[in-house]
């Protein structure tokens, strides 16, 4: 393949996803069965489902009330921000993709520096100007949205199989940085972002936020105490962040004014399209932040911080959140004091989601017993049977498996599946004649196999039992057999080849010499 021999990564990312590419379909099965008629109504069901609207008129009284409140009222009252630096306007247009796929206006990453580039005011005076007046040029707010479909194959005939990328303006994504690195600081220099809230603050990682929750698991054992694992999902956070709501924790948080003004006119008069085959179909986007939107991550952490600050007050729960993944620790001396701590907790959260226009995904929650006696007597309390809440006794959580033991022995096999079905079309693409070379074989094991490997091990080596060591030893020693394999046919394509260059005649006579390789 000519492609592998300047990058590796193409083919690799086939033998990941697969080799067959997914093309929307023109008719796609609906929630209740039925399926679209025509290409215009499969584009304009998905974009529902990727934008759901938001009425005026609401049930809940609650938030209706905050709806007009928050419309009518004006900025906080707090001091303004200084304008935008040289420096800042600089390493925000340096720091653009040029190969980033436009927005709608078709002005990519290498058209805003050349301009900046030659004009090196121009950036800088608008973004600044338009920080003053509080406006978001709404040519800026347009998206062009791309259906992705989603890991589960099963679902690409239906609506449910596919999620939306939004495609916004390069120079709109400029400005967003600028907004909200502005609104970061202002977050993190204030207090706002609570100690136990992961994901999108700078520092706090995937294996900060699991070693976390495996600490306060280890800690209520150590202490004699019972302990539960309930993992929450919010239904389309993002998608259905709600903008008044977002609005009233500014104001709650006393944004500066001209901060407060930027977010509010983004959020005002969005629109979005998206294609499917040569038909177009365009709405108005009236909650949500855009996924890919820069801004997205920061406005969500500022509503799902409120949920934490609730939680807070509950007494033997913590609560955990990386994004949208909300890990809620129940602790306490005895089954009943759990079960009355998880009432307590549900409720609230209930209280929230209908506060702040949200939906709690029920087949993506789970409860998982840390405890090996009277299981059964969760298992058919009314508090679970009435919500249908799935007793689990592991659970996927941010890319590892947790189990009920804590001994790490279903993600070693959860690592053998995913790896080893890599691993075969990888040999596959590297045969004795043709495919990827040695050096390009070696590069995906070290930057893509390995780092699968060990993904967040500093969080759950130390714990690992003696048969979960077992596993992890058979699977990576499989896993080098199979890549063996591979990396022998391309010595044997080298050797045919006479070896074009230095480098790989040395690599390939070094590999002739040790039988240890990797």
């Amino acid at each position: 393949m000519e492609s592998s021999r300047k990058t590796p990564w193409k083919i690799y990312k086939a033998c990941k996803t697969g080799f067959a590419k997914m093309q929307i379909p023109s008719s796609l099965t609906l929630q209740d069965g039925t399926e679209t008629t025509s290409v215009k109504e499969t584009a304009d069901t998905l974009l529902h489902k990727f934008f759901t609207d938001d009425p005026t008129v609401r049930n809940q009284g609650s938030k209706n009330t905050k709806r007009e409140e928050t419309k009518d009222l004006g900025p906080p009252d707090s001091l303004p921000e200084p304008d935008f630096t040289e420096h800042e306007v600089d390493e925000a247009v340096r720091n653009l993709h040029g190969s980033k796929c436009p927005g709608p206006d078709g002005i990519d990453g290498n058209i805003v520096k050349k301009l900046h580039k030659y004009l090196p005011r121009f950036w800088l005076d608008l973004f600044n100007r338009c920080y003053a007046l509080g406006c978001f040029p709404t040519v800026w707010k347009v998206a062009r949205v791309i259906s992705i479909p989603k890991a589960d194959k099963s679902k690409h005939r239906s609506v449910e199989g596919f999620r939306g990328i939004s495609l916004l303006s390069i120079p709109g994504k400029c400005l967003e940085k600028l907004v909200i690195g502005r609104l970061n600081h202002f977050l993190v220099t204030n207090g706002h972002i609570a100690s136990l809230q992961f994901g999108f603050p700078a520092g706090r990682t995937t294996a900060d936020t699991i070693e976390t929750v495996i600490k306060f698991v280890e800690n209520s054992r150590k202490r004699g105490q019972k302990c539960c694992l309930l993992a929450l999902d919010i239904a389309g956070a993002f998608d259905n962040a709600w903008h008044p709501g977002i609005l009233e924790q500014l104001r709650k948080i006393k944004c500066p004014p001209n901060m407060y003004n930027m977010v509010k006119d983004f959020l005002c008069k969005c629109t979005a399209h998206v294609m499917v085959g040569n038909t177009i179909s365009s709405k108005r986007v009236t909650k949500g932040c855009p996924q890919g939107s820069v801004s997205g991550p920061t406005l969500w952490n500022i509503v799902i911080g409120d949920l934490i600050t609730l939680l807070s007050n509950v007494t033997n729960v913590k609560t955990v959140v990386f994004a949208d993944d909300i890990m809620i620790i129940l602790q306490g001396p005895s089954l009943p004091a759990i079960l009355k701590e998880l009432q307590i907790t549900l409720k609230a959260v209930d209280n929230w989601c209908k506060e702040n226009g949200l939906v709690i995904a029920k087949d993506k929650t789970g409860l998982m017993l840390m405890i090996t006696r009277n299981k059964e007597a969760i298992k058919s309390h009314p508090i679970v049977t009435e919500r249908k809440i799935k007793i689990v006794t592991q659970m996927k959580y941010l890319g590892v498996t947790l189990d009920s033991k804590l001994d790490w022995y279903p993600h070693t096999v959860y690592l053998e599946n995913k790896v080893l079905s890599i691993l075969r079309n990888l040999v596959h693409c590297s045969t004795a004649t043709w495919g990827l070379s040695f050096h390009n074989l070696l590069i995906i094991y070290n930057c893509a196999i390995l780092p699968v490997i060990t993904y967040t091990s500093e969080a759950w080596c130390t714990l690992i039992s003696k048969k979960a060591k077992r596993q992890a030893t058979t699977n990576t020693k499989g896993i080098l057999n199979f890549y063996h394999k591979g990396i022998q046919n391309s010595i044997k394509r080298g050797t045919v080849s006479n070896c074009r260059d230095n480098a790989h005649r040395a690599s390939h006579a070094t590999i002739q010499r040790q039988k240890g390789y990797i």
